[in-house]
């Protein structure tokens, strides 16, 4: 009984996972990116590592918009909530200079504003989940073999 999601908790490094967008397989309705199981994972992970960030049904509901959006809705969600990518960048850089340390639940999201919460909700997702156009079986391609850098 392999429970990846406790598993997951335990670990404070880095990771991604790489979702297969045409999963037969793990995805509870066959070519339905909302029913891959991934997802689910990805959501208990994200609420644990960051749960001032991920705390209302507003920034969840955004959240699993985003993660199940096509591309073209995708360009659009990034450019409403993070066209301003730099400054998502330099307030995590400067949380990890304050924070050398990864260790889960993070504190990241203190006193931010509903609007700061879903903006940084879809750019920490971006640092997770990464997206393979693909059915169960195909090899991952080299390209998606890195190691993680840390996300905040």
């Amino acid at each position: 009984d392999l429970n990846n999601i406790q598993l997951l908790k335990l670990y404070n490094g880095p990771f991604y996972l790489i979702r297969r967008t045409q999963d037969e397989i793990i995805s509870l309705i066959p070519g339905r990116l909302e029913t891959n199981r991934g997802n689910e994972l990805l959501f208990h992970i994200l609420n644990y590592r960051y749960p001032l960030i991920y705390n209302d049904d507003q920034t969840l509901t955004l959240l699993r918009r985003y993660i199940n959006s096509n591309s073209i809705q995708k360009i659009a969600l990034l450019e409403q909530y993070c066209s301003n990518q730099r400054e998502l960048q330099t307030r995590t850089h400067e949380y990890r200079l304050e924070n050398p340390v990864a260790s889960y639940p993070s504190k990241f999201g203190e006193n931010f504003s509903l609007l700061e919460r879903q903006r940084f909700a879809i750019y920490i997702v971006d640092q997770y989940l990464v997206d393979f156009d693909s059915q169960h079986c195909t090899p991952l391609p080299q390209t998606y073999f890195h190691i993680p850098s840390r996300c905040i």
